[in-house]
């Protein structure tokens, strides 16, 4: 599992430290940030409305994306996971959903790893 990430954070380079460090991209982001983090534009960010992990926090006190939550989410779309997410969550409401998305990301993970295993 450690190796997937590992690879992918080498493919694309850790996003963490892209553009000035973990300064630019803390661990909890509000909506531009987290838009510039995914290397979306505000635009693009607001049309994923609903297809995005959901934000914590409120009006009042303002949304904030955690930045494993959208490594997970974007890992989720590479893997072609992200897809059935729509009914998840109509079937468990966001926050369940969220959590059965992450299980299916650390099964897909762990089949991932096994396959490795067999190839080496």
């Amino acid at each position: 599992m450690v190796d997937t990430i590992d690879k992918a954070k080498s493919k694309n380079g850790d996003r963490s430290k892209r553009k000035g460090g973990s300064e630019q991209y803390p661990e909890w982001m509000v909506s531009h940030k987290a838009a510039a983090y995914c290397d979306m534009t505000d635009t693009q960010w607001k049309h994923h409305r609903g297809m995005r992990p959901p934000p914590v926090g409120d009006k009042r006190s303002g949304f904030r994306y955690r930045r494993t939550d959208l490594d997970a989410w974007m890992e989720l779309r590479r893997l072609g996971l992200w897809a059935d997410w729509k009914q998840v969550r109509q079937a468990h409401g966001e926050q369940v959903a969220w959590a059965v998305m992450l299980k299916r990301l650390e099964k897909k993970r762990a089949e991932i790893d096994a396959l490795a295993v067999e190839v080496s």
